[in-house]
């Protein structure tokens, strides 16, 4: 005997693009009804994340962080820990390829504001686009293994300057992804640069 199954419904899918750390972020929902509500979300999670990890803004918890402070192991916000943990993980598998602690050094070489403020010649006039260029970085020691985590207590030598840019957006679209597809029900692609 055949069963008969209702039809499936037609899922319209809906996207939505817009900048955000100068670099181009964009979530796609399963159903596209939910799309303005992934982005309020997206809208909030990035903000969080911004407050609690962004270097260029002197009011995050990162920024106020720099200097002395962190030298003697300073109690920091969950998010920002984990943050921190993420970044010293990434650094401990790609061999300190990726080292959370180049912060001062990136200042040093220009690199002390949002990428869309550095007066960097574009590759095509009138795109808006910056020219890629290339910073090769010899260290004698990597600078991620005298960072401390213990729980929420960060511990951070004040020579170094911490800069969680290259783990913290895909940490925040994990994030978003999580936060749209557990509270709306629908399937989420999420890109941050």
């Amino acid at each position: 005997r055949a069963v008969a199954h209702p039809p499936a419904p037609e899922l319209t899918s809906a996207r939505s693009d817009w900048r955000v750390w100068s670099t181009g972020a964009s979530l796609v929902v399963e159903h596209g009804d939910a799309v303005d509500a992934a982005r309020a979300i997206a809208d909030e999670v990035l903000a969080a994340v911004g407050a609690a990890c962004d270097r260029f803004h002197p009011e995050s918890e990162l920024s106020r962080l720099a200097g002395d402070r962190a030298a003697h192991g300073v109690e920091v916000s969950p998010l920002l820990a984990d943050l921190v943990a993420t970044a010293l993980r990434v650094a401990e598998r790609t061999g300190g390829s990726v080292d959370p602690t180049l912060g001062r050094d990136l200042a040093r070489w220009g690199y002390d504001r949002d990428l869309e403020e550095l007066d960097v010649p574009s590759t095509t006039p009138g795109s808006g686009r910056a020219a890629s260029f290339t910073v090769s970085v010899t260290r004698h020691s990597p600078g991620w293994r005298s960072v401390r985590l213990d729980g929420r207590e960060l511990t951070v030598p004040a020579s170094m300057r911490l800069d969680l840019g290259a783990t913290a957006k895909a940490y925040a679209a994990d994030l978003v992804a999580a936060r749209i597809a557990n509270e709306l029900g629908t399937g989420v692609l999420v890109s941050l640069g």
